[in-house]
């Protein structure tokens, strides 16, 4: 498989991933909440831009795909005004890029930054999934993957070739908080302490 290959397949399995989550947030608000999903889908799911005027009386919840933040653009400040627009209401972001970034000017925003950060920080978690890669790579080999499902906790999983260009992921530890540096790197040599069951990559809860 060609580097473009690769990274077709890679990023169609992505967008299929977030799909199936959404999917299941909706389907999960609708038995917590009692609310009937067909008026959630006629009410609440529109495209519209992460502000503050867009938040309608009538909305329900609300899901903002991707926010990120860019060199010289900080979306945290219309974010954090759509946050507080909504009320009690939900407000899942997926797949966000939130991490401070530069100024036009190439400085950064010192100003305010710790009550950014408090306010990325005030977000639960409830799934996250990423692959493993040899430090300084993109794409290539994949070395394993670290997986969370709220409430966790955080798994390590080691990919092995299979015959017949198969492959698997074998779970090698877990670790309360994310894991960082390290503790990839003994997980994935089979230093840590044993698991006794891995949950499958599609349960959710």
């Amino acid at each position: 498989m060609d580097v473009i290959t690769f990274t077709v397949v890679i990023t169609i399995g992505f967008c299929v991933i977030t799909f199936v989550i959404v999917v299941l947030i909706v389907i999960l608000y609708d038995i917590i909440i009692k609310i009937p999903i067909v008026k959630i889908i006629s009410v609440v799911v529109r495209l519209t831009s992460a502000r503050e005027n867009e938040v309608g009386e009538t909305d329900d919840m609300f899901i903002i795909m991707t926010p990120q933040n860019a060199v010289g653009n900080c979306i945290l400040d219309d974010l954090g005004r759509m946050v507080m627009a909504a009320g009690k209401r939900p407000v899942i972001i997926v797949n966000p890029r939130l991490k401070d970034m530069p100024s036009a000017a190439g400085v950064m925003q010192v100003a305010g930054r710790k009550e950014r950060m408090e306010f990325v920080d005030s977000f639960k978690t409830c799934y996250h999934f990423r692959l493993l890669y040899l430090s300084g790579t993109n794409f290539y080999p994949i070395l394993g993957a670290l997986r969370y499902s709220y409430p966790g906790p955080y798994e390590v999983y080691k990919r092995e070739d299979l015959p017949e260009k198969k492959e698997r992921y074998l779970l090698m530890d877990t670790f309360e908080e994310e894991p960082r540096g390290d503790d990839f790197a003994l997980a994935l040599a089979g230093r840590q302490r044993k698991i006794e069951a891995a949950a499958p990559f599609w349960k959710f809860w």
